[in-house]
């Protein structure tokens, strides 16, 4: 069993004037904003070239093992997740294997199930009002829901200067930097064997934070 996200709506009037962080899966329309985001997101940090579309996507977006998470605050589209599960013998796979097989196989192994969390952004004019809770607030949306599938492993890929605080939350790293596909950055994979720990101290580091989540 995959974890999935409930589509519930965005956030209701009275949640989004107390400032509360909700996140809901992205279908239709708003993954096409979770697209736009991507495109802001790294193209303000100069990782891709402008387009005449302004979204960023790939192959995975459409694929049925890969799903996108949104987080509204206060009514505004403001970060991104896509979560993505490894099935063996599944024809449909995850990102981080086209650059971390080897690290993959020996970190999680490729017999059982994991899920890799990818493509983390916040907007760039949410960033110094609220860039780390957003963060938190996905990521442990993320891992409450693979918690709860009893799925047996977590991997995540992030730039090397984002993985720091992820070692606090019960990640450790598996490879050296390497360069990501379509982007100009480096990244490094930080992989976890147990789920449950990470999902408590992702929670535990959102409520210290002093955030409110609905999740």
């Amino acid at each position: 069993m995959s974890p999935r996200f409930a589509a519930v709506p965005t956030a209701s009037s009275q949640e989004a004037s107390k400032g509360i962080f909700t996140s809901v899966c992205a279908t239709g329309r708003l993954l096409d904003r979770v697209c736009a985001l991507r495109y802001r997101a790294y193209l303000a940090d100069e990782l891709i070239r402008r387009n005449d579309v302004g979204r960023y996507f790939d192959a995975y977006d459409q694929q049925p093992n890969c799903q996108s998470c949104v987080t509204f605050y206060a009514g505004e589209c403001v970060g991104a997740i896509r979560v993505c599960s490894h099935q063996p013998g599944s024809a449909d796979d995850v990102p981080a294997l086209a650059v971390f097989e080897r690290e993959i196989r020996e970190s999680v192994g490729l017999e059982q199930r994991f899920v890799e969390l990818n493509s983390l952004v916040v907007a760039p004019e949410f960033r110094d009002r609220g860039g780390l809770a957003t963060r938190l607030a996905l990521l442990s949306r993320c891992a409450n829901r693979v918690a709860d599938s009893g799925v047996d492993s977590l991997i995540v890929v992030v730039p090397v200067l984002a993985s720091e605080y992820l070692h606090e939350m019960g990640f450790k790293p598996a490879s050296v930097a390497k360069r990501q596909p379509g982007l100009s950055f480096d990244a490094v994979l930080l992989s976890a064997n147990d789920v449950s720990r990470v999902s408590r101290l992702l929670t535990d580091a959102l409520h210290g934070a002093g955030v409110q989540s609905l999740t």
